[in-house]
């Protein structure tokens, strides 16, 4: 298997890549397909992935920022990150986009942009990405937020249990936010000690990148996207989310949602032994997607 590193060398003396990138099997003849990186060890399973695949199925991972600089603050920064580094590739539309867990929102995210841009966006996949519910700060953003997603939701009975999550889980943490931002000016001058602990963060023995994720997967709010989806899910977030093969995708993925069940835990999905099955699954649904895309065609042929 050749690979292309970000240096531009390779055993095989294929073509050079951008800074922060790399090309598995930079020989293959099939539409490459991009990933976003947002986690450690992701160039090793992509590698894993590439082998299994073949080596006629180009794959291009985008590095997360760099951990010793700036790292995003929000969503809307990891996209700018992400998407300046996709300008930056020979790769052109028809697009085949993906990203593993939070790289599947990175990756649906820049798939809106592009297609409000005009481009195709032919293949897109998420893999593992479970979509985040989110407690927004402030009354009124608060009820807008839930508000929408109560009326996302497809029958009564799960309104029924979005509301009593909402009411046993995210009032108790509105709650504790509320407390902290009323105890923040009493630290301030002194009144209630400054020092709170170690945070949430802190005691699961998050770095500076798992943090930067954290606040970038729970700034994300939804938007309808109306292309067909590839999803791969692992059973840990299917617990996770209640059950729901959606991963709670459904209300907003309403064109042509694929859902296909993986073996493995979330961090195992993409390496040995459960990547074969992974890799046969991601290329069958690729495979699929070139077939729309060839009936597509016709039809504009012969219309």
């Amino acid at each position: 298997m050749a690979v292309t590193w970000s240096n531009g060398t390779d055993a095989l003396g294929a073509q050079s890549v951008p800074d922060g990138t790399m090309l598995v099997n930079p020989g293959g003849t099939l539409p490459p397909v991009v990933f976003f990186f947002t986690w450690e060890r992701e160039r090793e399973d992509l590698l894993v992935l590439g082998r299994a695949m073949g080596p006629d199925q180009p794959l291009y991972g985008i590095d997360h920022p760099p951990v010793d600089g700036p790292l995003p603050r929000d969503l809307g920064e990891w996209v700018r990150f992400h998407r300046a580094a996709l300008d930056r590739l020979p790769v052109r539309s028809p697009y085949h986009l993906a990203g593993f867990s939070f790289g599947g929102v990175i990756a649906l995210e820049i798939a809106i942009a592009l297609r409000e841009e005009g481009h195709e966006v032919e293949w897109l996949g998420l893999v593992d990405t479970i979509r985040p519910i989110l407690n927004p700060q402030g009354v009124r953003p608060y009820l807008r937020y839930h508000l929408r997603e109560l009326v996302a939701q497809p029958d009564p009975t799960t309104r029924r249990a979005y509301v009593r999550r909402l009411v046993l889980g995210g009032g108790r943490r509105t709650l504790l936010r509320a407390r902290h931002q009323l105890l923040r000016p009493l630290r301030r001058i002194g009144l209630v000690p400054a020092s709170r602990g170690a945070t949430l963060a802190d005691a699961r023995g998050l770095g500076a990148l798992k943090k930067a994720v954290w606040r970038g997967y729970l700034s994300h709010e939804p938007r309808f996207y109306d292309a067909p989806v590839a999803l791969f899910t692992g059973y840990e977030n299917l617990r996770q989310a209640g059950g729901d093969p959606s991963l709670r995708w459904a209300a907003y993925l309403r064109n042509g949602l694929e859902v296909t069940a993986l073996p493995g835990a979330h961090r195992e999905i993409l390496r040995p032994p459960n990547v074969d099955v992974a890799a046969r699954e991601l290329t069958a649904s690729l495979a699929r997607a070139a077939d729309r895309a060839g009936t597509r065609a016709l039809r504009s042929q012969s219309s």
